[in-house]
């Protein structure tokens, strides 16, 4: 509705930096499914409604909701040819539907897959001496 608070993101594809910005949609065009968006910054968009969120898209992960921007890590595991060392990046796209997410990693990689396999922190158990996590050394 009119007024309601909003956010879109500004994508690469539009030059952008990936980023999500929170605004007022000013007004809509039912017939051609597009809206206006005043920012909070002063900016103006106006595009397709399909782009327009009243929350930032998120996926439950295996320990918790993980949501775009939010800092995730993956293990690149040796069924996939990996190291099975764990990478750290950024969740930059969701598609809730699929349970399907995109990390970009902090080494310029990406990767797309199944959210079950996105954590917000490596994977740790209470041992017996302290907390031991996955690529800990132990004796």
């Amino acid at each position: 509705c009119v007024n309601d608070r909003v956010v879109t993101q500004w994508t690469i594809e539009e030059d952008g930096d990936g980023q999500w910005y929170w605004g007022n949609l000013h007004s809509v065009s039912p017939h051609a499914a597009q809206a206006t968006v005043w920012y909070d910054d002063g900016d103006t968009w106006t595009g397709d409604a399909q782009y327009i969120y009243t929350k930032i898209p998120c996926l439950m992960g295996p320990d918790g909701t993980i949501c775009v921007n939010d800092r995730v890590v993956t293990q690149w595991t040796i069924e996939e040819d990996g190291d099975g060392q764990w990478y750290w990046g950024n969740l930059h796209s969701v598609s809730p539907h699929a349970a399907q997410a995109t990390v970009w990693y902090d080494d310029g990689d990406t990767w797309t897959g199944d959210a079950q396999y996105i954590y917000t922190k490596i994977p740790c158990l209470m041992g017996p001496d302290g907390t031991i996590c996955v690529n800990d050394r132990v004796v």
